[in-house]
Parts: C-alpha cells; sequence; structure tokens
C-alpha cells in the first residue's frame, strides 16, 4: 500500500493497549460451524497467554527490553438465528471456565447500513475498555 499520501498520524499501526476488532456475520444455522470460530477463540486466547508469560519471564531477564505480546481481541458477530443463544451459551461457559483475559465475542444484529455506524463508532471512541 503506497502510504505516501497518508499523513502520518492516519496510517494504521498496532497499540498494545487497543485490541484488535474483529467483525462476522452468521446466520447462526447448522450448515454454518460456529465451533470453528469458538476454537480458533480459544487457541488465540491460550497463545496470547503463552506470549505473556514469556513477555514477563523475558521483562525480568533482560532489562530494557520489551517482549511481543499479542493484542487483546473483540469479536462482534453479527446476524440471527435459530443457533445463536446456544453457541453464545457455550462462549460464555467457556469464557467464565478457562477465565479469558484476552478474548471477548459480542453477539449483535445489525441492519446492512449499521456496519459502517459500528466501525465509526469503534475508530472514534476506541473500544479499548470493552476487552478489559
Amino acid at each position: 500500500m503506497d502510504t505516501t499520501l497518508l499523513e502520518p498520524r492516519t496510517v494504521p499501526s498496532l497499540r498494545h493497549e487497543r485490541p484488535a476488532l474483529l467483525i462476522t456475520s452468521t446466520s447462526w444455522t447448522p450448515d454454518e460451524d460456529f465451533s470453528m470460530l469458538i476454537e480458533a477463540l480459544r487457541k488465540y486466547e491460550m497463545k496470547a497467554r503463552r506470549y505473556m508469560e514469556n513477555a514477563r519471564t523475558k521483562d525480568r531477564k533482560s532489562k530494557g527490553q520489551k517482549a511481543k505480546v499479542l493484542p487483546k481481541v473483540v469479536m462482534f458477530v453479527t446476524g440471527k438465528g435459530p443457533l445463536r443463544d446456544k453457541y453464545m451459551r457455550e462462549l460464555t461457559r467457556i469464557r467464565q471456565e478457562e477465565e479469558w483475559a484476552w478474548v471477548r465475542c459480542i453477539s449483535l444484529w445489525l441492519e446492512p447500513d449499521d456496519y459502517p455506524r459500528l466501525l465509526g463508532t469503534v475508530l472514534e471512541r476506541d473500544v479499548c475498555g470493552c476487552a478489559r
């Protein structure tokens, strides 16, 4: 991507205090295996924890050098359908049992015109508090 026309402050960059924002839509029907996404979020949670533990260990051993830490994730799942409640209950149960600290999953219904509004709101207000 050619960024020569962009002002430096408009170039996207990761910041450790801001979560990564993921958005997907689903019809919550049997033909869409939502358990695959749950497993992916679960793996991310575990990997983020390992990175954090490694960072803490490295910080104690090496003075001044910061180890890499993965960003927290806020996952918006849009749509409505018959399996929504089942999968959201499963996600809540897993999150509580495994004490997730890095991943949040939020389900909501959006009209087509609401997608740009959601993105605009997130970009304007900084979703950092959502993932805590």
